[in-house]
């Protein structure tokens, strides 16, 4: 990621393959640069992403070189298309550690206020940003997520006959039971109680078979 450095280094090393007088001598230390790109390339799989940009084939290709300061100057826009594709990767990592963020505060939280605007603030993104950014990398909107994580827990918590429905409703961010039914019902097809209801049946049914 060293830019500035990488480019000096390069200078200094192009510069002494022009001054050399020997062709030959030329061909090593350029194609020698070549195989360190190469190298960086295979390692970080970066060979598509370059490709969109710059045509590859002068550092797959042998023979003698025809033009040296064309081929010097082409190693100067490769090593730009370089640095251009591990900046973005950069950006995509950073990207998708938010969207991390975003989804373990949203499961640590279900029974809080998770609406965009609080969730933007807990990463300091605007709005807008967040949910553009959440449903390109996740493919939903952040708003569905939400809300399947919180029909998912309230599944899982119909399991248990002892809490209320209301109760249920409340633990996963619904003050209103009416609101939580309409949410679960929408879907599941099934209201909260008729989700119980045929879970407990279903393990009844279940019982009496292993006995």
């Amino acid at each position: 990621g060293q830019n500035k450095e990488f480019f000096k280094s390069l200078s200094e090393i192009t510069e002494c393959i022009i001054n050399q007088n020997d062709d030959y001598y030329k061909i090593e230390m350029y194609y020698s640069i070549c195989l360190i790109f190469i190298s960086y390339i295979n390692r970080y799989g970066i060979k598509e992403k370059i490709e969109t940009q710059i045509n590859i084939n002068n550092l797959l290709s042998t023979g003698e070189i025809i033009d040296i300061k064309k081929s010097i100057d082409y190693l100067y826009k490769l090593g730009e298309v370089i640095f251009s594709c591990q900046n973005n990767e950069h950006l995509k990592k950073i990207e998708f550690l938010m969207i991390s963020n975003v989804n373990k505060y949203i499961n640590e939280n279900l029974d809080k206020d998770l609406s965009l605007v609080t969730l933007s603030e807990n990463v300091y993104l605007n709005p807008s940003y967040l949910s553009r950014i959440y449903k390109q990398i996740t493919g939903i909107n952040l708003s569905d997520y939400v809300r399947n994580i919180r029909i998912s827990k309230a599944k899982e918590l119909l399991q248990n006959n002892s809490l209320k429905i209301h109760e249920i409703a409340k633990s996963v961010g619904y003050e209103s039971a009416a609101y939580f039914t309409r949410i679960f019902k929408n879907t599941t097809d099934l209201t909260p109680q008729e989700y119980r209801d045929a879970i407990l049946k279903s393990k009844s049914l279940l019982n009496k078979k292993a006995d």
